[in-house]
């Protein structure tokens, strides 16, 4: 905004900072900003650094994610870095918004967007500035956020077109079909470079990205068609994100696509952009188990191909991506499951509610998917419907849900601009604090809701430390729904809740409570959930690498950010390309850029961080 705007935040602007414009600041601090780093005067960087101010990299300056907190600890991790690694040659990045005042955490800001390079890499800036008398320039930076964006010497994005019409001209006794097919039959004798397991929107986002820079990859789908991991769900699916924040890169989701994208529609999206990206991908092609040669540097790797021959592979590099949590279903155990008479299986097998028109239903589980599967159930006529509740859950209405990303529904911005504020906005512990504001703001509306669902015996609360459902969603994975007409028929009585302690055990015909109470059954879900990606990998490569990482795709408290996820690991040649859409378009290409620059032996190999300590059940 200008300074002639007439809103609330231009209003505010009475005391030093209505003298102060926002590009002049910048364009000060930038300057004097870099002058410290090149003398590598950790004073000089400090006294730029206000007392409250954090720092966070992603993959930008450190090769890793993590961010540092107070001007003395910032001003000595980026002096520490090393003249190859320091930020140089600071300037307004071209193309986005130009530095203004603007509300955020921090309070009224100056933001602004920067550029920066170091020998080897060119990365983004965010900048919020606030008045400092006692900076130099006038202003002190309350958050930085570096991240990586190329990397330079020709091992980077090629700014140039490929030559040929319709084919590449190195070919030309191919038509691109031919070409194409020809690209991925060479890997029945020659290895990738990469291989990616899994062929969902992370597996295909990381794979025509490390196309594009040249590495070749090969991306593994044990499905027969490309969207499957969406199209084979439950047919009520749909996103709980808001589109635009789903967006995939390149290719953005055409302006008249619902708030909340329906999971075939989806599915189809992703099928498509993976031919129109020209991905290189094996389907119903399965990674079965590998083994890591550390004096070679290399994997061995065997995948079982559709007609049930195995291909054995040595890739230098592999990525796990199987899915937005993880890729193996968690089936507990419950007393008398396995004589029940009726169907009995995990919420990843529902599919249509139709056949159970009629039927008496038992979902076990209070997560999104449970609540989904009910309504379904309740919605196709099921005779009866229950819910068998095994702990708290978080409950919230859908769009106030999707408030702490309406940024994400601005015009004005690119969805580059938009990535970058919300890297900026994500920096812990600031952002658990807005989050626990904004949670208790959110129950304080809705509390007649959630009233009305205790009374019916749902069991609620806010997160372990009233942080809400996002916080619990990068901690554990849940579970919480937000509700998109699941509460309305519980209150009503149409959906029946239960609780796992009155749960005695199941029958042939149905639950036996322990009040004596005989429910009679059709149908059991276990809408339980899935294991963290670790197991994944304990299933590919065994315990001792399992072991080595940690649980991976969880919240590390002391850094804020997500345990070996986008980034190195403790294990040499392996990383995960985890989350939903949301949370790959931003992070993949900094991600790839990162596996080339492991590739290319510019980046280290492995990281320290891990999740240990970190609950490994989703």
């Amino acid at each position: 905004m200008s300074q002639e705007d007439t809103s609330p935040v231009a209003d505010a602007l009475m005391g030093p900072s209505a003298e102060i414009d926002p590009g002049t600041a910048t364009n000060s601090w930038l300057a004097a900003f870099e002058d410290a780093l090149d003398r590598a005067d950790v004073g000089a960087v400090a006294a730029l650094v206000n007392e409250d101010s954090y720092w966070r990299d992603v993959l930008g300056l450190t090769w890793d994610w993590g961010s540092v907190h107070g001007p003395d600890a910032i001003a000595a991790a980026l002096v520490g870095l090393g003249a190859g690694r320091t930020p140089r040659s600071l300037a307004l990045a071209s193309g986005f918004t130009a530095p203004s005042w603007i509300e955020r955490a921090e309070g009224l800001v100056i933001e602004a967007f920067a550029e920066f390079e170091t020998d080897t890499a060119r990365g983004k800036l965010v900048i919020r500035l606030l008045p400092d008398p006692a900076s130099p320039v006038g202003v002190s930076a309350s958050t930085l956020l570096s991240r990586l964006d190329d990397l330079k010497g020709g091992l980077g994005w090629s700014k140039r077109r490929h030559k040929g019409i319709g084919f590449e001209r190195e070919y030309p006794t191919q038509n691109w079909p031919e070409h194409r097919s020809d690209r991925l039959r060479r890997f029945e004798t020659e290895d990738p470079e990469v291989l990616v397991i899994g062929g969902g929107h992370s597996g295909l986002l990381i794979g025509a990205h490390l196309d594009r820079l040249g590495v070749s990859t090969l991306v593994v789908e044990r499905n027969q068609r490309l969207g499957d991991n969406w199209r084979n769900r439950y047919d009520s699916l749909a996103l709980h994100t808001l589109t635009d924040l789903s967006h995939l890169p390149d290719i953005p989701f055409p302006p008249h696509y619902p708030d909340y994208i329906p999971k075939d529609v989806l599915a189809n999206w992703i099928e498509f952009y993976g031919e129109a990206m020209e991905v290189p991908v094996w389907l119903s092609s399965e990674f079965v188990t590998g083994s890591y040669d550390e004096a070679a540097g290399r994997w061995t790797g065997t995948v079982r191909r559709a007609d049930g021959s195995e291909r054995v592979l040595r890739p230098r590099h592999i990525v796990i991506a199987t899915g937005g949590l993880g890729g193996t279903a968690n089936i507990p155990k419950f007393p008398g499951l396995d004589e029940f008479k009726g169907e009995a299986f995990h919420g990843s097998n529902f599919r249509s509610a139709a056949p159970y028109a009629g039927k008496d239903a038992l979902i076990v589980g209070v997560g999104t998917s449970a609540f989904d599967i009910a309504l379904a159930l309740y919605n196709a006529g099921a005779k009866s419907v229950s819910m068998l509740q095994r702990g708290p859950t978080i409950v919230t209405k859908i769009d106030s849900s999707s408030a702490v990303f309406e940024g994400f529904r601005d015009p004005t911005r690119s969805i580059e601009e938009k990535d970058l504020i919300n890297y900026a906005n994500s920096i812990f512990p600031r952002m658990f604090e807005g989050l626990k504001a904004l949670t208790k703001m959110i129950a304080e509306q809705e509390q007649p809701m959630l009233d009305a669902l205790a009374a019916v015996g749902l069991r609620l609360h806010h997160g372990e430390d009233e942080s809400g459902y996002m916080i619990k969603s990068l901690r554990t994975g849940g579970p919480y729904y937000l509700d998109v007409g699941a509460v309305d028929v519980i209150l009503e009585g149409g959906i029946k809740i239960l609780h796992a302690e009155d749960l005695e055990r199941f029958d042939a015909d149905g639950a036996v409570m322990t009040d004596g109470r005989h429910i009679p059954l059709d149908l059991v879900v276990l809408s339980t959930g899935y294991h963290n990606l670790v197991e994944d990998a304990r299933t590919f490569f065994g315990d001792e690498v399992a072991e080595l990482l940690g649980p991976t795709f969880t919240l590390l408290d002391e850094t804020g950010e997500m345990a070996n996820s986008w980034s190195p690991t403790p294990q040499p040649g392996l990383t995960f390309m985890p989350g939903g859409p949301g949370q790959s378009r931003p992070n993949v290409v900094p991600f790839a850029l990162l596996i080339k620059a492991m590739l290319e032996g510019i980046a280290p190999q492995t990281a320290s961080r891990n999740g240990a300590g970190a609950t490994a059940e989703r």
